[in-house]
């Protein structure tokens, strides 16, 4: 084996080399002039021969890739936990964004919800009521219904822009993140790419969740008014059939009670026109019975044909004016009776109307 060395660092084989062909030259200063010049293959086996075994460096070689590396490594740590940082942040700002409407959302529901019952509870004492007051609650109904449904829109809107916003933020972290990666060039491109592939794919997952979630909650909300605007539907109007009922049953007792009230004959003889037609009547009765005893006294020798004549005028008179006093009393008892049956009349036609 040949000695070995210790030579500086730097460029080794070039001095190595160097010094061989040196050495060859001092101790063979003819051979070149040989006449028989031996082949040249030789001679460079033999001085290969001659190098030396093992090369020791003097001074270790310097750690610059490695620090390079290390420096590398630290940047890439540095920037995966600052984007992960700032997609946090993100996510919680949002995350108190949607709580702070879902908050409003409840509270308001809440509110018309203990409105709704309210009137639901009005609704089962509708019978002594007028039929506008009746209508009006169930205006106060479609109000309340037509304010839960607004609500629900608008917090599904207010969801829908926070999402937005949210997505609108992450695209140029990520756009950030992966030049800050290349620029480091901790890792090779591809993996650097592949990373950056399976964090939108994870952030994807993640936002697709939360929409499937809000979609849900939001069907549910639209369920809950639908079937809540249904029930409340049914019973006013089974309160509306009720009242209906109570006040048909109450106008037609009333009615029954006012015909079978009024006696005719009692207010005929309230009045004095009755009253004076009466002691017509009465008097005119009286006058042709005496009239017809009269006859009794129309006997022969003194009968004579003007005297029966004279009779029969008087008693015709008298049935005469009996007649008109009749037809004069029926006149008046039929107006009477119409105007009565034109009140009875109007008040069913008003029965009608507040039913």
């Amino acid at each position: 084996m040949s000695e070995s060395r210790v030579v500086p660092s730097g460029n080794v084989y070039q001095q190595l080399f160097g010094d061989q062909c040196s050495a060859k030259s001092r101790e063979h200063p003819g051979a070149e002039d040989n006449a028989g010049r031996e082949d040249d293959g030789e001679g460079d086996a033999e001085a290969v021969v001659r190098l030396p075994d093992a090369v020791e460096a003097r001074h270790q070689s310097c750690d610059i890739l490695q620090r390079v590396h290390q420096n590398k490594k630290i940047q890439h740590q540095e920037a995966v936990r600052h984007v992960h940082a700032q997609l946090t942040h993100l996510a919680q700002l949002c995350e108190e964004q949607v709580r702070t409407h879902s908050v409003q959302l409840r509270t308001k529901l809440q509110r018309i919800n203990a409105s709704l019952h309210k009137l639901a509870q009005d609704m089962t004492h509708v019978q002594q009521r007028s039929l506008q007051e009746v209508l009006c609650v169930w205006s106060s109904v479609e109000a309340h219904m037509k304010e839960k449904k607004s609500s629900v829109l608008t917090f599904e809107l207010q969801v829908n822009q926070c999402e937005r916003l949210r997505v609108n933020k992450i695209r140029p972290v990520l756009r950030r993140y992966c030049h800050l990666l290349e620029k480091i060039n901790f890792l090779p491109c591809t993996n650097t790419h592949m990373h950056i592939h399976s964090q939108a794919t994870m952030l994807n997952q993640c936002l697709l969740a939360n929409r499937r979630s809000a979609a849900r909650l939001l069907l549910l909300l639209h369920e809950e008014a639908l079937q809540q605007e249904a029930l409340l539907r049914l019973q006013w109007e089974e309160s509306v059939s009720q009242w209906r009922r109570s006040q048909a049953g109450h106008m037609l007792q009333e009615f029954r009670l006012s015909v079978a009230s009024v006696d005719v004959w009692r207010l005929l003889s309230e009045q004095q026109t009755f009253h004076e037609a009466d002691q017509n009547l009465r008097q005119l009765s009286q006058r042709r019975c005496d009239i017809v005893k009269g006859l009794g006294s129309l006997a022969p020798p003194s009968l004579s044909a003007a005297l029966v004549s004279d009779w029969l005028a008087q008693l015709t008179a008298v049935n005469q004016q009996i007649d008109t006093c009749h037809a004069d009393f029926l006149h008046q008892l039929r107006c009477h009776y119409e105007l009565m049956w034109q009140d009875r009349v109007s008040q069913v036609k008003r029965c009608q109307v507040r039913g």
